[in-house]
This record gives C-alpha cells, structure tokens and sequence, in this order.
C-alpha cells in the first residue's frame, strides 16, 4: 500500500476504479476495426489444455450461471452476444469477432488489477 486509506474507502475506491477502467476499456475497444477482432491471439486462443471448453463448463459450471452474468456488449455500439442473431457465415464470423473482443476487454481489465494496490492493504487487495 502506497497510500494510507481506510479500508472502508479502498473497498469503494477499487470498486470506482474497476467500474470505471472496465468502461473505459469497454468503450475503447467497440471502437476497434472488425479486422482488429477477428482473429485470436496469444490470450485469447482456444488452448488443448481447455479440451473445446469442456474444462470450464465441468469445473467452474460456465453453462450454469453466464445467463446471470450482465452482457455489455452492446453499451458502447458494439453487438450482444445474449442471442445468436443467424446461423449465416457471416453472422458466425461477427459473433467470433465479438467474443475475441469481450475476451480482450476482460484480460485488458484484469490487468489494471496492481492499481488496486496502490490504496489496498495486502488482505484487502486479496480479499
């Protein structure tokens, strides 16, 4: 901690800043070319090891509980990716494209998490 702030405070500060850097993200990235998006890269490559997302599905239950999570896809001009809207290639492609981008918007998120330390206590960064 480089900042000496109450624990009540860095609770909200983090919450602020994470609301506010995933938003900012957010809209940054609805603004990227398709082509920006439409290929995977090293983050967000399907890997063996995730043998076609049967791993996620049987140790963290993804199918159980993403309809609960919000989907933003939408906020900042981009497409949802509630509802696939046709079966069609190129509907296909676009909601590859839109998935590639909301994986990078996550993993561009995570790594704003060390800002958090600034103001947090080790136990309330971990927690």
């Amino acid at each position: 901690m480089i900042v000496d702030v109450a624990d009540g405070w860095a609770v909200a500060l983090s919450s602020a800043t994470w609301a506010l850097t995933f938003a900012l993200i957010g809209w940054w990235a609805a603004r990227l070319p398709l082509e920006r998006v439409e290929r995977t890269g090293p983050l967000t490559r399907l890997r063996p090891w995730e043998r076609g997302g049967a791993l996620w599905r049987r140790h963290l239950r993804v199918d159980r509980w993403k309809d609960k999570v919000p989907e933003a896809g939408a906020w900042f001009g981009g497409r949802s990716k509630r509802h696939l809207r046709s079966r069609a290639t190129g509907a296909l492609a676009r909601f590859r494209a839109e998935t590639i981008r909301a994986e990078r918007v996550h993993w561009l998120s995570a790594a704003t998490t060390p800002i958090h330390a600034v103001w947090c206590r080790p136990a309330v960064f971990a927690g």
